[in-house]
């Protein structure tokens, strides 16, 4: 049968025998002298035999206590160096924090936060895990990320949601598309095009998806040439190619119209804009490092 014994136990044991006795123990660790002899009477109930024999008026170690002495040293600086550990993560000094996003906010600001994190905080380790916005959440809820940014706010059980910004959406096409860099009157001009979107399926995509097909709607364009591609990146591609155009966050192709690979499409009075979320699991507890990086996002990294 397993002998389970705890790190406070091994540590009276161990003080007992330092410092000689039971009332030199009680005072070095501030306790009373009954609850060093209950704890160390129940230590040898544990183990099944006396750790200490009495002679005159001091106590010595027994055989049995003899044995445990090095294991109880290394348990007690085992402890000692988990408390330390543990108390250097709550202050920051070192651990890990794990950040979960949609893949395309990592070509935001969000990068110079990143570095700022890096220059603050030199012995934590940052994890970054890309997701879908409903994987984001999922990741935050299930505890495997601490803090997750996501795409619109997420209002279901288990995890808190807060918007900390706002990114533009803008139409692209190709460069040698017949409306590159114009200025249309209304997105109604646009619903013979072939759009290049994410599917509208709820538990498929990412919400901003919606956007497009809501805006159609309002126009009364109920059927228009959707071709569902959930990937930023073919979507960027096949545009490019000139197969469709589509509606993308802005700083998913900073780097395609700066070589001129892609051009915008504008539409008077049409600026559509991407809540960012923050979320965070509900009642879970955060360091004092992804509190700073918390706080950071909210008023740093995005004006809304």
């Amino acid at each position: 049968m397993a002998i389970i014994m705890d790190s406070v136990s091994l540590t009276t044991f161990l003080t007992v025998h330092e410092a000689g006795g039971i009332t030199a123990a009680a005072k070095a660790l501030g306790r009373t002298q009954s609850a060093i002899s209950h704890r160390i009477a129940a230590l040898e109930t544990t183990i099944g035999a006396p750790l200490f024999e009495r002679i005159g008026h001091r106590l010595i170690l027994s055989e049995v206590g003899e044995v445990l002495i090095p294991y109880a040293i290394q348990m007690s600086a085992i402890a000692h160096d988990a408390q330390k550990a543990s108390n250097a993560v709550i202050r920051g000094e070192m651990g890990s924090l794990k950040l979960a996003i949609v893949g395309t906010l990592a070509s935001t600001p969000l990068t110079a936060l990143l570095m700022d994190f890096r220059d603050q905080f030199p012995n934590h380790d940052l994890r970054i895990q890309t997701a879908r916005s409903a994987e984001v959440s999922e990741l935050v809820r299930r505890g495997d990320a601490a803090i997750g940014l996501r795409y619109f706010l997420d209002e279901t059980e288990g995890v808190e949601s807060k918007i900390v910004g706002r990114e533009p959406l803008v139409i692209v096409c190709a460069h040698s598309h017949k409306h590159a860099g114009q200025t249309l009157r209304s997105l109604a001009d646009l619903s013979k095009e072939r759009w290049l979107t994410f599917s509208d399926h709820a538990h498929r995509t990412e919400p901003f998806a919606g956007t497009l097909f809501a805006q159609f709607h309002q126009l009364g364009v109920s059927d228009f040439d959707a071709v569902s591609i959930d990937s930023i990146t073919a979507q960027k591609r096949m545009a490019e190619a000139g197969f469709g155009i589509a509606l993308v966050q802005s700083s998913a192709v900073q780097e395609e119209l700066a070589r001129g690979d892609l051009r915008i499409i504008r539409i008077r009075q049409f600026d559509p804009k991407m809540p960012i979320a923050s979320v965070v699991r509900k009642n879970g507890y955060q360091t004092e490092v992804g509190r700073w990086l918390l706080s950071r996002i909210s008023d740093v990294v995005w004006s809304s």
